[in-house]
């Protein structure tokens, strides 16, 4: 009934609507396949429409979203003969061909927006091997949708260069993250970090230099001047003091100094993390080792992940304002 009411629904044909639907249900029911349990839903249909209202080719569509999950050669082949016995016809994925101009980067029937003011985000330029087009247009089409992307493979297999190529032909900014078991939902934020405030220290030098000018000898003076750091600023201030201990007032004026520096100089703010810049400024992000991680990264990320999702950073003093995702982030 949901399918019935999308507006290409009718381009589709009832008979290919329960066929999408059958394919779907049986898919859900056999889960002998490598690397499973796979969940096959409502969720899935609803891409494949949305996908061929752009693409137009039904079996292209199958291939993207259906049989490209499955790891092992021959249930590729069960997925490609069960949409031949429920379909009447192969299911046949046209060849992937690549071409570019200055704005546009066309990959099979995806197109994808070039940038031409943006770097690769420090990633040397690799050679694009042909073997890599037809995963390289998989991972164009969910530029296209916005969709997530989960890449499995061996190592060294062509995973993150045939990314990087992608994200170095399109102009955009590829930032990586690398997750593991002991990794929280905060780091995957930001932190809170101890920041020096060098303007501090620099006045407040000038204020006990101003104090102890005519108390002390001129080389205390230039110490005082020379002080890399709160700590020896402190230091050396106390050995000029140490001279001065008659003058009361000035001691303890030139402590409250010290201590004002220290606190101004010696702080923590609060440091976003590659996650959440990616998330605003609209940068490309590779989560690598995604599969180690807890549970409670996993639901931090799908909450601002689906669609029209936001992210909240209650970690942030004064931050409860959900943050919207940038249009080119993905």
């Amino acid at each position: 009934m949901i399918l019935k009411e999308l507006p290409s629904a009718e381009q589709i044909g009832d008979a290919r609507l329960e066929a999408m639907v059958s394919i779907t249900m049986r898919l859900a029911s056999h889960q002998h396949f490598l690397g499973g349990p796979f969940s096959f839903n409502l969720r899935d249909l609803l891409r494949w429409v949305y996908l061929f209202e752009k693409n137009k080719d039904m079996s292209t569509c199958f291939e993207i979203l259906f049989v490209n999950r499955m790891r092992r050669r021959e249930d590729r082949q069960k997925l490609r003969d069960l949409y031949e016995e429920l379909f009447g016809e192969p299911c046949v994925a046209a060849p992937v061909v690549l071409s570019a101009d200055q704005n546009e980067l066309h990959i099979g029937k995806v197109c994808l927006r070039r940038h031409n003011n943006a770097t690769n985000g420090g990633h040397p330029a690799q050679r694009l091997l042909s073997t890599q087009y037809v995963l390289m247009h998989q991972l164009a089409v969910c530029v296209d949708m916005q969709w997530l992307s989960l890449i499995i493979g061996p190592r060294n297999c062509g995973k993150r260069s045939t990314l990087e190529n992608l994200a170095d032909i399109c102009g955009v900014q590829l930032h990586t993250i690398i997750l593991n078991a002991e990794t929280d939902a905060q780091e995957l934020i930001g932190s809170y970090e101890q920041v020096i405030d060098d303007s501090a220290i620099v006045e407040a030098k000038g204020t006990l230099c101003d104090l102890l000018s005519n108390c002390v000898e001129q080389s205390a003076i230039k110490q005082i001047i020379a002080a890399g750091d709160i700590t020896e600023l402190e230091t050396v201030t106390e050995l000029a003091l140490a001279e001065v201990k008659e003058n009361v007032t000035v001691v303890e004026h030139c402590r409250e100094v010290l201590a004002c520096a220290a606190r101004s100089a010696m702080r923590f703010e609060w440091r976003d993390s590659t996650f959440v810049k990616a998330f605003v400024e609209g940068y490309w992000l590779l989560i690598e080792d995604v599969n180690l991680c807890s549970a409670a990264v996993l639901d931090r990320l799908n909450s601002c992940l689906e669609s029209e999702g936001r992210l909240v950073i209650s970690e942030r003093q004064s931050s409860f304002e959900p943050l919207e995702p940038h249009p080119n982030f993905r």
